[in-house]
């Protein structure tokens, strides 16, 4: 029995925000409506403004800009007999929100790593002498959601606990403030 497949149609423009504020939504969703003779979805982000993890018809990005961006996102569709066009273009405007009273500073005396992290991170303070530090951890809404007070020269911690998203890590240390943004997948 012989079976002609055509080549999928073209989906249409991708579903999904117009607008994200990356500090507080660091993950968005997009959607097309599946396509019957698609074997493959081919999702395309212009300039390269987050990391896409697609799922056939659906994809997620994780946004990794750090200044306002126009991003652009298409999506092709696939299967054994070619390719579909491009869809329409999806326009989003990437504006990285930085909660109130909180600036990351550029040149900090801790290295946080992994960042991203699954769960686990550790503070490394660039000073090897063990002086006490207060740690504080803040969600995307200000709120303080861990608190500790260190005197070691690397610590980690466990925080699969918290939901994943975007945190604020904050060290104070000699009446100075510094802090990090810290990403929880």
């Amino acid at each position: 029995e012989l079976t002609v497949n055509n080549i999928p149609e073209s989906p249409e423009m991708p579903d999904g925000p117009d607008t994200v504020y990356v500090f507080s939504a660091p993950v968005s969703n997009f959607v097309v409506t599946e396509i019957h003779e698609a074997s493959e979805y081919i999702w395309n982000l212009t300039p390269d403004a987050g990391i896409i993890s697609p799922s056939a018809f659906q994809c997620e990005i994780e946004w990794t800009v750090t200044e306002e961006t126009q991003a652009e996102l298409q999506v092709m569709t696939e299967n054994q007999c070619g390719q579909s066009a491009w869809s329409p273009v999806k326009e989003i405007l990437l504006i990285p929100d930085y909660m109130p009273g909180f600036e990351e500073n550029a040149d900090v005396d801790f290295l946080v790593f992994p960042n991203p992290s699954q769960g686990e991170i550790t503070i490394q303070f660039k000073n090897s002498v063990n002086e006490n530090r207060e740690i504080t951890l803040f969600d995307a809404f200000g709120r303080k959601v861990y608190e500790e007070s260190v005197n070691s020269f690397v610590k980690t911690y466990f925080i699969s606990n918290l939901s994943k998203g975007m945190y604020v890590l904050q060290v104070r240390h000699d009446n100075r403030k510094q802090a990090l943004r810290v990403v929880i997948r």
